[in-house]
């Protein structure tokens, strides 16, 4: 028969199975499913999550499950690239090979604004479009979206929109939104690949470009006769319809 007892001999190692990781998400746990571990001797005891974040170093989760297929719910620690790996164990105490280099798949997980970099504008125009550059504007997870141009006229204006985008770290924009003479600040917005946005504009926001059409010369008045330079020369009446 059987005799009194069994004894299984194993020197495979199990096979870890593949895992799904989703490429960019900025919302915590990130579900990570797996399928397809298995072994042929002894049987699968557990498979195990591991993670490397960044440039750093692979370690175990802590996370694991005893079936050939699940998912795990892993938490995050900041913002960054986390690389995912799974090792499994039989039975016998065999496991499968520890992960290395970039593992099964990897999720940038970011949830950190991105940085909408510094805005220049001319001090004065009399015309349109009026040229307004950026530079520096960066995410450093996700990557950069897009970069948004707000305005307002007038201190006491209430900041829009202009409809301007651009998906570069520098650039410019030309702003035609004029609507009479005033002065027009402005200020970028930055927005990454995740969908986190840099903080709406406030104030005076990061530019101003004083807008004015008209300039009225005045008037000058001189004597009528001199003997001496200097001549001294009035006038009166100059204005700008912006002040």
């Amino acid at each position: 028969g059987t005799g009194d007892s069994t004894t299984i001999f194993d020197t495979t190692p199990p096979v870890a199975g593949t895992l799904d990781a989703n490429g960019l998400i900025k919302s915590a746990p990130i579900a990570i499913s797996y399928s397809g571990a298995a072994d042929s001797g002894s049987g699968l005891s557990s498979v195990t999550l591991w993670v490397r974040k960044d440039a750093g170093s692979w370690a175990s989760s802590g996370l694991s499950q005893a079936a050939p297929s699940g998912t795990f719910a892993y938490a995050p620690n900041g913002s960054g690239t986390y690389y995912f790996a799974l090792v499994a164990l039989d039975n016998a105490g065999l496991k499968s090979p520890t992960p290395s280099g970039n593992g099964q798949g990897y999720v940038v997980y970011d949830v950190d604004p991105p940085s909408p970099g510094t805005l220049t504008a001319p001090a004065s125009a009399s015309s349109t479009p009026i040229t307004i550059t950026y530079s520096g504007a960066l995410d450093a997870h996700s990557g950069l979206k897009a970069v948004y141009l707000w305005y307002k006229k007038g201190l006491a204006g209430t900041w829009t929109p202009s409809g301007l985008s651009a998906n570069t770290p520098e650039g410019s924009f030309d702003f035609t939104g004029i609507s009479g003479p005033g002065t027009y600040y402005f200020a970028v917005q930055a927005e990454d690949n995740s969908g986190n946005v840099s903080a709406p504009p406030t104030g005076v926001g990061a530019a101003a470009t004083a807008f004015d059409t008209t300039f009225v010369a005045g008037t000058a008045s001189a004597p009528a006769y001199a003997t001496a330079a200097p001549i001294a020369v009035d006038y009166s009446g100059t204005y700008t319809s912006n002040g």
